[in-house]
């Protein structure tokens, strides 16, 4: 794969599109791994 830039526009649309996604998966992520946190802490 061919390093292109950061943002190539034909992918622009395509992370627009995706990024709540992710955004949504790592804030789910945080919020699992402070769960666990608190169950291993007794918090």
């Amino acid at each position: 794969v061919l390093n292109r830039g950061a943002f190539p526009a034909e992918t622009v649309p395509e992370l627009l599109g995706v990024r709540p996604a992710i955004v949504a998966a790592g804030v789910a992520v945080m919020i699992l791994a402070l769960f666990s946190l608190f169950q291993v802490y007794g918090i």
